[in-house]
């Protein structure tokens, strides 16, 4: 809100904004990639797709947080002040994990069923696409803050 409306006349995809898309689907992509590779290293095929199904869709999930703002969000107070965020998260991230846990769902989904460690590292890819998301936002920050001078 504290930013200056956009002209009428001025396209909603911008250059800039569609840059930050690209740049933040790329970050995503990649830890998705390797997590399907670190998966795959384990138990081949089937077990790299599992860790790439459950790790897109909790980027994704994470990714919410990164939409809250062109600023880094992250170790800000307003971080969790959307209770519908907060809730929208909590419900995906348990029906994903309950895609990945239980064993009655990898039929239906074509998945392996995940334990423990393998379920910790399918957040920690997820959860590292907005970390580095994040850092980038600091990054393009500080050059932008660089370039007024």
């Amino acid at each position: 809100m504290s930013e200056k409306p956009r002209l009428a006349d001025e396209s909603i995809l911008t250059k800039d904004f569609l840059s930050k898309i690209g740049l933040e689907g790329l970050v995503i992509g990649a830890m998705t990639m390797i997590s399907f590779l670190t998966g795959y290293n384990q138990n081949g095929t089937l077990l790299g797709s599992t860790y790439a199904f459950g790790t897109l869709c909790l980027a994704r999930l994470f990714h919410g947080y990164n939409c809250k703002s062109d600023h880094p969000v992250i170790f800000t107070k307003g971080l969790f002040h959307n209770k519908w965020l907060q809730g929208a998260f909590v419900l995906g991230a348990v029906l994903i994990t309950t895609v990945l846990t239980v064993p009655g769902f990898h039929n239906l989904f074509k998945v392996e069923t995940l334990n423990l460690m393998q379920l910790g590292c399918v957040y920690l890819y997820a959860f590292a696409s907005l970390l580095i998301i994040q850092l980038l936002k600091c990054i393009r920050m500080k050059l932008r803050k660089r370039g007024e001078r």
